[in-house]
Formats: structure tokens, sequence, C-alpha cells
């Protein structure tokens, strides 16, 4: 495989056959785990390993409220959301881990992820939402999106 992802691309196959790929092809990997990658197979593909464990899903949401900070269009709703996040987030994530029994185990970060995702989705214009409405109930929709998915 190293072969393969260097400049050459020629892949080698267990028999002595050798297949060149034109400088027009690119490949992308998806690995479970590295247990049997050398350092030249890590270094040529430029893996990058993050463990939500290590991270947590913090940084998700802050990038997710940055990036709708920038949209001017729910620039106005962000440091609203932004409190709401940081006073209920954690609290419903150790709710799910201590009360309740997931059927297929999920991470934080995967139900962070689904949250934000329907949360998006229920708060654009299209499906009749108005942040610049009083009455927008914004945050009935930061609940609903955050109980059903975290």
């Amino acid at each position: 495989m190293n072969s393969v992802v260097d400049d050459s691309k020629v892949l080698t196959l267990t028999n002595p056959t050798r297949i060149t790929f034109p400088q027009q092809v690119s490949f992308l990997f998806e690995v479970q785990d590295l247990q049997e990658a050398s350092h030249a197979t890590v270094y040529r593909c430029g893996i990058i390993f993050m463990d939500t464990a290590d991270f947590g899903w913090q940084p998700f949401i802050r990038s997710w409220v940055e990036r709708m900070e920038m949209d001017q269009k729910r620039h106005s709703t962000a440091e609203v959301l932004r409190k709401i996040v940081e006073r209920h987030t954690e609290m419903a994530l150790e709710v799910r881990r201590e009360q309740c029994q997931e059927l297929i185990p999920s991470t934080d970060l995967n139900g962070i992820r689904s949250f934000t995702r329907l949360f998006d989705w229920l708060t654009k214009k299209e499906n009749g939402f108005d942040p610049e409405s009083q009455d927008s109930n914004f945050s009935w929709l930061f609940f609903i999106s955050l109980i059903s998915n975290v």
C-alpha cells in the first residue's frame, strides 16, 4: 500500500502484478484501527486520529455556535443559543448516561451532532422560523432537538 500512496502510484499485488495509476487518481482510506499500519503508511496517508475521549463534544458545539455567529441570518440567535447550550447540554448528557438505557450505545458527540442537525433544520426560514420574531419559540426548538437526540 505504501507504494500506491507515494509519488509513483504503483500498486503491487501479492502476485508480481503491478498496476500503475495516473496522477489524477487520488485515494481515500477509511480504517477501523491503525494496529497494522506502519509509521510510513501513517505519514504518507496523512492520517490524523482524534479520539472524542480526548476532546469531548465541547469543541464541536463551540465551532457550531461560531459558524452561526458568522451567518448574518442567524447571528441574532447565536448568543442566546450559546447561553442555553452552556446551561443545559451537559445536564442532558448526564441524564442520558445515568438514567437511560440505549439499545445501540452511542458517544456524546454522536448525540450532539444529531442535535445540531435537527436544530439547524428546525430553525431554517423555509420551515417557518423567523429569528427576528419574538414568538419564534427558539428555546422550545432547542429543547425538542436536545431531548430527541441526546
